[in-house]
């Protein structure tokens, strides 16, 4: 089984894909601002806290992993209604370069912005990206389905 990286796994996403690769037989490093308080107690998994935008923090998480799944989130809430946020494309950016310094090469990017109450609120620093997935694309074996391509950290 693999050991699998979960950046934003305290929450929504981010904690679902911890649950379903912990269900999966898999090992888990979660990664999250609050990692300590991920309300999961199981022996696969490991929790840290730190700063998806700390490029040491992510560097020392990415140690003996197999894949990386980012699923990094924005609370939302009227000034995040209302200013762009660019979490995603520099915490992306900051993941790739220490990927690429590590060798690794196994991303999965995964967001719900956009999607339910937050469509249509704004949000975005780069243009929209990517074009509709095949509803039976790759999952890594943990029950998840992929249904937009994520886009390229700019």
């Amino acid at each position: 089984m693999a050991k699998v990286l979960v950046i934003g796994a305290s929450r929504g996403i981010g904690l679902e894909t911890v649950k379903a690769a912990l269900g999966a037989g898999h090992s888990v490093r979660a990664l999250a601002r609050s990692g300590a308080n991920i309300p999961i107690q199981n022996t696969g998994l490991d929790k840290v806290s730190g700063d998806a935008l700390a490029r040491d923090t992510v560097q020392k998480a990415l140690e003996d992993v197999d894949v990386v799944i980012q699923t990094l989130g924005v609370d939302f809430s009227l000034q995040a209604i209302f200013e762009r946020t660019n979490l995603f494309s520099q915490s992306t950016r900051i993941l790739v370069d220490a990927m690429q310094a590590t060798g690794m090469k196994r991303l999965i990017a995964v967001t719900g912005l956009g999607a339910g109450d937050s469509r249509g609120h704004g949000m975005r620093s780069e243009p929209p990206l990517g074009e509709d997935l095949p509803h039976d694309a790759p999952s890594l074996h943990l029950g998840l389905q992929c249904h937009r391509r994520v886009g390229r950290a700019g």
